[in-house]
Formats: structure tokens, sequence, C-alpha cells
């Protein structure tokens, strides 16, 4: 008995094509459920808003080694913390890291930073936050 398979693909066109992840950024959670935001600099994009650590990717980068490099340059701390891929728009990822809070040291790009709970958050927030924030909360390690 002979068994003939079509495989039919559909070609995708200039429209449908997904766009390019051009920035990636961690929401850092706290043991207590506080997440680390950046009060973004008035002269930056979106400036004065509150925001997670995030940036664009640099060309041969992964979203998840810009998350670290952007973390680290504008929180000056290092994540050793596992990284769960939590939530994105086609554009940007976002990851979720969780260890102890800290203190960071903010670069140019922010003036103040606050450990806020995700039912106190400040304002005002940078666009997607909140949206963001209730995804990201629950992600654990292992998380599909």
């Amino acid at each position: 008995m002979n068994i003939h398979v079509h495989i039919h693909r559909r070609h995708a066109t200039h429209d449908a094509a997904p766009e390019a992840v051009k920035a990636a950024g961690v929401a850092f959670f706290s043991p207590e459920g506080r997440v680390l935001l950046l009060l973004r600099d008035e002269e930056s994009k979106h400036g004065g808003t509150w925001g997670l650590p995030a940036g664009g990717i640099e060309p041969g980068e992964s979203p998840v080694q810009a998350a670290r490099r952007e973390f680290f340059e504008e929180t000056d701390y290092a994540l050793t913390e596992a990284l769960v891929r939590a939530w994105s728009d086609g554009g940007f990822v976002l990851f979720v890291a969780r260890g102890e809070m800290f203190i960071p040291r903010l670069n140019h790009e922010h003036s103040e930073y606050v450990w806020a709970l995700p039912s106190s958050l400040p304002v005002p927030l940078h666009p997607n936050l909140r949206q963001q924030i209730a995804t990201a909360r629950y992600k654990k390690a292992g998380d599909a």
C-alpha cells in the first residue's frame, strides 16, 4: 500500500514576517514579591516614567545576554540568578530573575529606584509595564 503525503507550506509575505527582537529587560523580584523599578531620566525616551532595567540588543547578542548586560549597566549588579522568559511583544523580551533586594547604583539613565509591590506601583509607569509585571510575577524556572 502506497501512501502519499502532501505537505503544503504557506509562503510568508513581507507583511506576515515577525518583528525582530530589538530590546530586552529584566523584572527582578525579591522573596517578598517586590519588583525593582527605575525612574527614567527626563531626557530619555519615556522620560519621567518608572520602568524595568532594559535596553537595546547589540549586534551578536542574544536577548538574554542583552538583558543581563543592561541590568548590570543600569544597576551595577551582576545577575547570577537564572533568567526565565516571561513576556514578549515581538520587539521586546522580558525575563524574570529572583533574588534578595540590593541597593542599585544607578547610571545616568535613571534618577531613582524603588522596590515596589505589584499591588502599589508608582506612577507614571512606562508603557505596558503593569501588564508585563502582572505576567512576569508568577513565572518561575521551568515554566513554559
